[in-house]
Formats: structure tokens, C-alpha cells, sequence
């Protein structure tokens, strides 16, 4: 179990860093039916800028993941990011023209995503040993930012117009991200010297062979369905709870159920998958999840006598979030299990690249859906995602999930006098 010490602290740096990349995503969801209305957007249009930032972030995320394994420069790519993501948040304050929307939510894509590879890969280089926990401490902060994102936003919304509230949130983004760039600078023992960095050559000699690494690429598309999931709820639960009568305050809490439930889910995830393996974890979430969703869709039949149908509607939600972003952590470690350190960056971009590209999907077909056939066949769609992804991870072969590191023990032993 890791103790809480000094050589923790770049963990925690990092995890309040994820934090605020997530914190504008998460606010842009609870923004959304209100600027649904002031621009007059159908749920296909609204899908479809949602869409349109999960093609940004595929495109973002495959060069930034070899700019990672190339440059090197991980804590300065991280501040960079931070200081991208307040900008796009601040154009949408200023119209409510579709297209400058469509733009801004184009560039939402870039900072968001631009993080990971230097993150991931820095946290699972650093912890090797504790890898699930590391990265479920970084999703932990994830789940911070979606958590207080639509909390703060929600009641200052209330109280302010929306739009001043979007550009205001663009003043502590570049704070922090000047913070966060002293910290990368003063982090100096992990800076990669030159002799660590990989040439091109060899990055696309590792290129080659990552691409011939099934047992990735499928955890990829896993991960990618997943996101769908997350994606296309997070975009329409919003319209769930305000087409019910709530105000942007009350949705806003209702969204932190979800994540706080994620919060308390992703460190228990990450440890129990160091301890007991990636596949249970994976697979008992997604069937979980699959439940949940399908319970979510319909909550409002739900009648348990002596319980207040509020309770009811939590307990859902808690449960909805908690089995969800419990896979988050332990996909991403299984994922970084199967691939050598060095091409740590690329396969963050390749697997964040595959999920943002499957997450773009989603918006945009539920949206369709929502308009033709009304919300609750968009949540019966996005519990089908779920079930093909958990359909894959049953169906992969053990030896397509051996880790990098046994593979090279196993090299190792073979190569020994005596063995042939």
C-alpha cells in the first residue's frame, strides 16, 4: 500500500494539474441546455460540437504522444496545456453564434488532451511499482475537476450570466498554469537528458512495433467505447435534469454525485488492480456499469416504499459514477502495462486518440437519437457501448495481455548459458 511521502509530491502536482484540464470539459456540460437556448440548438447540434472537439482531441493526441517521446520536455508540454485550456472557455463567453461555438468547442481539444501522454507517461515511468495507483491518483484528480467544475459553475450561474462566468473561469487557469510551470521547472530530475530521448529513427522503429501490438490496440478500442459512455452522458444527463424542472444549482449537484461517487471509485480501482489484476476490475466495472445505465434510463419508475424518491435518484447516480470512472484507472495502467517505458508518450496519445475519436461518435448519434426517438434511446444506446466493450475484453486472448515487463524476463532467461 503507498505511503503518503516526499517523493509523492510530483504525484499530487500532477493529479491537481489533471484537476483543472478536466474542470472546463466538466463546466461546458452544465453551459450546454443553457446555451442550447440562447442559441436556439437542436440535440443534433449540440451533439455535433461535442463531436466536433472529439476530433480535435484525436488529431492532438498521436503527435503529441511522439512530440512526448521525442522532446522529452513532459513538465513544460504540461504547462502548456494548462495554459491552452481557459482560452477556448473565454471565446464561448463572448457569442452565441454556431459557428464561433463550433470553433471554440474545435479548440476545447487541444489543451485537455495535449496533457496526458506528458502525464501518464511521467506517472508511470515514476511508478513503476505502484503504476495502478499512480494513475488512479491522476484520474482521482480528474474526478476533482468534474466534480467541483459543475458545483462552482452551477451556483455561480445562478447568480451571474453564463457567459461572464465562462470568461472570468480563463484568470485562475493561467494562475495555476504559472504555477504549475515554476513547479515543471524546479522538478529537475525529471527532465530527460538527450541520451534518454529517442532519436526519429528509433521512435519510429517503436512506432512500428506498438502498432503490432494487438493486445494495446484492442485495450485502445475498450477504452475508447468506454469514453463514448462517459462522453454521451455527460453531454445529455444535463438535459435529463433540466428538461425535469431543476435550475443549473441543483443540476450542478447532481452532476458532483456522479463524480464524487467516481472519486471514491478511482483510487479503491487502482489499488485493487495492482493487487488482484487489471481483467476482474475492468470487466466488473463495465458489467456494472452496463446495469446502471440502464437503471439510470429508467429511474423515474423506480418506487421503493419509505424511501423519498430523491434518495432513490442519488443512490442511481452514485452508483452510475462509482462503476463508470471505476474502469478509467485501471485500463489506462493494463494499457501502459503492455508497452516498454520508452514508448510511454505514444501510447498514451495512441489510447487517448482512440477514445477521443469513439467519443466523438457518441454526441452526434445520440443527439439524432434524442431528436427522432427522444432521450431515452440515446441512455439505451450508450448502455449498449458499453456491453461491446465488455463483450472485447472477455474475448482477448491471455497471451495478447502479457505485460512488457515479462516479456523482456522472459527474453532475459532464454538468453542465459545453458537455456535454449
Amino acid at each position: 500500500m503507498p505511503t503518503l511521502s516526499r517523493d509523492h509530491i510530483p504525484l499530487y502536482v500532477i493529479g491537481l494539474g489533471h484537476a483543472l484540464t478536466h474542470w472546463f470539459p466538466s463546466s461546458f456540460f452544465l453551459i450546454l441546455p443553457i446555451l442550447a437556448v440562447q442559441a436556439d440548438l437542436s440535440y443534433t447540434q449540440v451533439g455535433v460540437l461535442i463531436t466536433m472537439r472529439g476530433v480535435t482531441s484525436a488529431v492532438v493526441n498521436l503527435p503529441g504522444g511522439a512530440l512526448v517521446d521525442i522532446v522529452g520536455r513532459r513538465g513544460l508540454i504540461m504547462a502548456l496545456s494548462l495554459v491552452w485550456c481557459g482560452f477556448p472557455y473565454f471565446v464561448l463567453g463572448l457569442s452565441t453564434n454556431y459557428a464561433v461555438v463550433l470553433a471554440a468547442s474545435a479548440l476545447m481539444g487541444i489543451g485537455n488532451n495535449a496533457w496526458h501522454p506528458a502525464a501518464i507517461s511521467d506517472l508511470s515511468e515514476r511508478y513503476p511499482n505502484n503504476r495502478g495507483y499512480a494513475l488512479s491518483i491522476h484520474a482521482l484528480g480528474a474526478n476533482l475537476g468534474e466534480l467541483l467544475g459543475p458545483l462552482v459553475t452551477g451556483i455561480l450561474v445562478a447568480v451571474f450570466f453564463y457567459a461572464h462566468v465562462m470568461m472570468a473561469n480563463l484568470i485562475p487557469t493561467l494562475v495555476l498554469a504559472a504555477l504549475f510551470f515554476l513547479w515543471a521547472r524546479g522538478d529537475a530530475s525529471r527532465r530527460t537528458t538527450v541520451s534518454e530521448r529517442l532519436s526519429t529513427k528509433a521512435y519510429w522503429q517503436g512506432a512500428k512495433q506498438l502498432a503490432r501490438n494487438l493486445g494495446m490496440i484492442l485495450l485502445s478500442i475498450v477504452g475508447g467505447l468506454r469514453t463514448m459512455t462517459q462522453q454521451g452522458l455527460s453531454t445529455f444527463i444535463p438535459f435529463y435534469l433540466m428538461g425535469l424542472g431543476m435550475g443549473p444549482a441543483l443540476v450542478g449537484v447532481y452532476l458532483a454525485v456522479v463524480q464524487l461517487a467516481g472519486l471514491i471509485a478511482s483510487p479503491i480501482s487502482g489499488i485493487l488492480s495492482d493487487r488482484i489484476g487489471r481483467k476482474p476490475v475492468v470487466s466488473g466495472g463495465m458489467l456494472a456499469t452496463t446495469v446502471v445505465v440502464v437503471l439510470f434510463a429508467n429511474v423515474s419508475a423506480i418506487q421503493i416504499p419509505g424511501i423519498d424518491f430523491t434518495w432513490i435518484f442519488v443512490g442511481v447516480l452514485s452508483l452510475l459514477g462509482f462503476f463508470l470512472y471505476a474502469l478509467r484507472p485501471a485500463l489506462q495502467a493494463w494499457t501502459m502495462d503492455l508497452v516498454p517505458k520508452e514508448m510511454g508518450g505514444s501510447t498514451v496519445g495512441v489510447m487517448f486518440g482512440v477514445q477521443a475519436l469513439f467519443s466523438s461518435i457518441a454526441p452526434a448519434v445520440g443527439g439524432v437519437l434524442a431528436d427522432s426517438y427522444g432521450l431515452l434511446a440515446t441512455f439505451y444506446f450508450l448502455a449498449g457501448t458499453i456491453v461491446v466493450a465488455n463483450i472485447i475484453v472477455m474475448l482477448i486472448p491471455d497471451r495478447l495481455l502479457v505485460s512488457a515487463a515479462e516479456r523482456e524476463g522472459a527474453l532475459a532467461r532464454s538468453a542465459e548459458p545453458g537455456r535454449a
